[in-house]
Formats: C-alpha cells, structure tokens, sequence
C-alpha cells in the first residue's frame, strides 16, 4: 500500500511517490499526457485552458515542515511545456494562517472557508488576466 511505504520512507505526503519521474505507475507521465492534450484541445477550439492544483491537507503540513511542495516536478514539466496553470497551495501559505486544517472538512475536501479562498484567488486570477 503506497500510504505504508510513504510511512517507512519517512515521507509525511502518501501522494509523494506518484511525483516522482518513472514511478510503476507512471502516474507523472500520464497526467502531463492529459495535460498537454488538454493545451492541444484548448487551443484547437480557441480557448485558454489553466491548469488548477489543489493541494492536500497532507502536502500542506509537508511544505511548511520542510519548505518543499512534493509536485514541484510536475510544476517543471508544466513550466517547461508551457501550460498554464495556477497553484492554490502557495496562495494558501502566504496567508501566513498556518492551521491548514481550517479549509479543510472531516471528508478531507475544502470546506467553506477553503473554498471562499479557492474563490478570491480565481477571481484574482481571472481578473489579472495572468497564470
């Protein structure tokens, strides 16, 4: 079970692991394949597509325990095949509230107060104009 193996490797995200290039599963080439067919489709019907990341409560707790986000290799393939993309984790971290738990409901999605964030930032965002 990745949740043990993360535990044994001393990584505090179970989802780690799905970062890292060439994992069994494949699971960082495959959702950068999506992603780039998601640019390609975009453009095809002259839209603009955005990528939105929406972290855990788990990769939260990591990044303020050791400064590091565990998808920060997607976030360079996504630099790297220019397709836009916003990252609420940051967003949420500059809040400087660090009771993370607070946007988060029992079920381990946003609760109101997460989702009343999610939403300035998109309007920021989308207001801005920019990625």
């Amino acid at each position: 079970n990745y949740k043990i193996r993360a535990r044994i490797r001393g990584q505090h995200d179970t989802l780690a692991e799905f970062y890292e290039p060439g994992h069994p599963t494949r699971a960082l080439e495959l959702t950068l394949a999506i992603l780039k067919a998601f640019r390609v489709e975009a453009a095809r019907r002259s839209q603009k597509g955005m990528v939105l990341l929406l972290p855990t409560l788990e990769t939260l707790t990591y990044h303020a325990k050791t400064g590091v986000w565990v998808h920060q290799s997607l976030l360079e393939h996504l630099d790297r095949e220019n397709i836009p993309y916003r990252d609420f984790g940051p967003y949420i971290v500059s809040r400087r509230d660090r009771d993370f738990g607070a946007y988060f409901a029992a079920s381990r999605h946003y609760n109101e107060r997460g989702d009343a964030l999610l939403a300035r930032m998109m309007a920021e965002t989308l207001t801005r104009g920019s990625q």
